[in-house]
């Protein structure tokens, strides 16, 4: 495949998150989808995993909640298909974390949201990179369920990849939970 395709998705995709960021989603989401077109056309399916992240961002901020979870699994299949991992265990944690907010419409998403927070952090753990933001993700929804200790042990663990990685905007943050 020619370079003019790549060229094509990845304006595209720049487009619709240009008009995503705007508030107009179906001219974000005609350009979303044309970039899904090139990619695929171009066997980029790494590129196609992004864009239909892109995709659950847009539904997710436009409050189609369970097309952004179904969009997310989607980007999931196609990251599976070339072997990103990192990208599975980000839309994962996306989607733990979307379920987290949708507790109070359903306590049964927060058990969804712990099944997927965990998947991603098994999927981190490989790498040993980016663990926080699952981990405290874990830590808002158990304590969200009153399960204090195992909230306790997930802000920990926060606090731990934190230091490590002298990320202290979350640092402070994760002990602020503790208090």
């Amino acid at each position: 495949a020619s370079g003019r395709p790549k060229a094509k998705y990845y304006a595209d995709k720049l487009f619709g998150k240009v008009y995503r960021e705007q508030g107009e989603k179906d001219v974000a989401l005609e350009y979303f989808f044309m970039a899904i077109d090139s990619a695929k056309a171009d066997s980029n399916y790494k590129a196609v995993s992004y864009i239909y992240s892109d995709i659950a961002e847009l539904h997710r901020r436009t409050g189609a909640y369970h097309k952004a979870i179904e969009t997310w699994n989607l980007a999931t299949q196609y990251s599976q298909s070339v072997g990103k991992e990192d990208l599975i265990a980000k839309d994962f944690n996306n989607i733990g974390l979307l379920l987290y907010y949708l507790m109070e419409a359903d306590p049964k998403n927060g058990d969804l949201a712990i099944d997927y927070l965990k998947k991603s952090v098994k999927i981190k753990l490989k790498y040993n990179e980016g663990m926080a933001s699952s981990y405290h993700n874990l830590s808002m929804i158990y304590n969200d369920l009153d399960q204090l200790d195992s909230s306790y042990k997930y802000v920990r663990l926060a606090i731990n990849e934190n230091k490590q990685t002298k990320n202290y905007k979350w640092l402070f943050l994760n002990y602020l939970e503790l208090i």
